[in-house]
This record gives C-alpha cells, structure tokens and sequence, in this order.
C-alpha cells in the first residue's frame, strides 16, 4: 500500500509490548493514535461542527444530544405548572404535586416573575406555617431560565451547573411557556455531563 501511495505516513514499531511478541499492541495504540489524528485534522479542514455530527449521527444518544430541543421534550403539564402572584402557598404545593415538575412559574401578565420549587417548599414549611400567604411572599425572585429553542443538552447542563432540576422556558419577548426538568431531558434520550 505505500509504494503504490502518493503519501505515506509510517508508524512501524520496533516491537510489541506483549512479552510474547505475538499480540498486537504497540502496534494497535499507533494506529488508533494515527487515524484519530487523521479525522480530527480532516474535521477541522472540513469545518466540521457539531451540527454536521449530529447530521451524520441522527439516531441514538448522539443524535438526541446533538438535536433535542427544550420544545422537543415539553409536554401537557409544562404550560399548567404557572400560577399568579396572589395565589396561596397551599394551592402552589397543590399544582406543584399535580404537575410532578419539581417548579412552579409565578406569573404576571405573561411573563415569569418568580419561580418556586419544592426546595422553596421545603424551606418554607421549615420556617411558617401559614399556607394561606400569596406565592409572591417566599418565591424565588432571581431565577435561572432557559430558552424554548435551546438544545435540551444545553438546558441540562446549565441545571447541572447550578444544582437545580428545573427551569421555567421563556419565549422570545420573556412569555413563559413551560416548565422543563431533567427527568423529561433524559427520557428524550440526552446525555448529559455528571
């Protein structure tokens, strides 16, 4: 194959790393080491992104990872998991169990103004027991969101990364549209970092 080659790339080895001589060792690593070599350079020629992966790779993790959107894996409870600044704290824990997202939006005309969770409920029945108190007295203010055509991998590692389980979605002019959880992002299939 090399002499009838126009380039040749040699990654011979002097001798095997098995202590028989016999098994491919040394051997297989450089070529391993070799054709990763080649497709990363060829990748970078090419212009090669993650778009263009998630194209060739469609099906499996890969492709769900690479091509999931946050309003791919948005279902029926999504949009019911919002309620109105005045609404009791009793009535929020009743929608949180009713939609099993683990977030509530609080919303005022259209948009998300706070959130809460059941890591605010938690917190909240630790320290009061009036359960008649509107949402807006122990929401959330200062809320992480993510977007409705942000990829779900993007979505879940941002939760991740702030160690929460759920994000309020929010459209372009900041509407609210859902509640999203990484429970929904991993059944579509995404993996995420640990």
């Amino acid at each position: 194959l090399a002499k009838i080659s126009h380039i040749s790339l040699d990654i011979s080895i002097e001798k095997e790393a098995c202590p028989l001589g016999l098994a491919p060792t040394s051997s297989t690593v450089n070529t391993l080491i070799m054709g990763d070599a080649l497709a990363i350079t060829l990748m970078q020629m090419k212009q090669f992104d993650s778009a263009s992966f998630a194209r060739s790779h469609p099906g499996g993790s890969l492709g769900a990872t690479l091509l999931t959107k946050v309003e791919d894996v948005l279902d029926n409870r999504s949009s019911e998991a919002c309620c109105a600044p005045e609404d009791s704290i009793k009535s929020v824990i009743l929608k949180l169990c009713m939609t099993g997202l683990g977030m509530v939006s609080i919303v005022e005309n259209n948009s998300t103004i706070g959130v809460f969770t059941d890591g605010d409920l938690k917190r909240c029945l630790a320290t009061d027991s009036d359960l008649d108190r509107p949402i807006q007295s122990v929401m959330t203010k200062n809320f992480t969101h993510t977007r409705l055509h942000s990829l779900g991998y993007e979505a879940a590692t941002l939760m991740l990364d702030k160690a929460i389980t759920a994000l309020p979605v929010l459209g372009e002019e900041n509407e609210f549209l859902g509640v999203v959880n990484l429970s929904q992002i991993h059944k579509a299939g995404v993996q995420c970092k640990i």
